[in-house]
């Protein structure tokens, strides 16, 4: 990441770097031990903590059931994240929340 405690040359570096790379997005296993593999951060998203997990979860491809049965709760409960998590993110249906959840784990931020 650029930082304003960055010297120019490292901060030039790292512009090249960019300029090189052929990759759309963050690819964990295309990607290598580069400048921006270090500094590469996931998009914020502004969710509570157990919605991150259960959207984490929901890119991973898990369902509903196994993602309850993994956390000890309830398939309603899940729902009920699951609608938030659409909601919070202005998602019309559950294709729409599994493609926002593909591509934030690809590193691309979420319109």
């Amino acid at each position: 990441m650029l930082s304003e405690t960055r010297d120019e040359a490292a901060t030039i570096e790292l512009l090249r770097s960019v300029a090189r790379c052929a990759q759309a997005g963050f690819q964990s296993e295309r990607c290598g031990e580069c400048t921006l593999r270090r500094t590469w951060r996931r998009p914020p998203l502004p969710l509570s903590p157990r919605e991150t997990e259960i959207f984490v979860r929901i890119g991973a491809g898990e369902g509903p059931q196994r993602i309850a049965s993994e956390f000890g709760l309830s398939v309603k409960t899940v729902e009920c994240h699951r609608e938030k998590i659409k909601h919070k993110l202005g998602l019309q249906d559950g294709e729409a929340l599994r493609v926002a959840a593909l591509r934030w784990r690809e590193g691309y931020r979420l319109a």
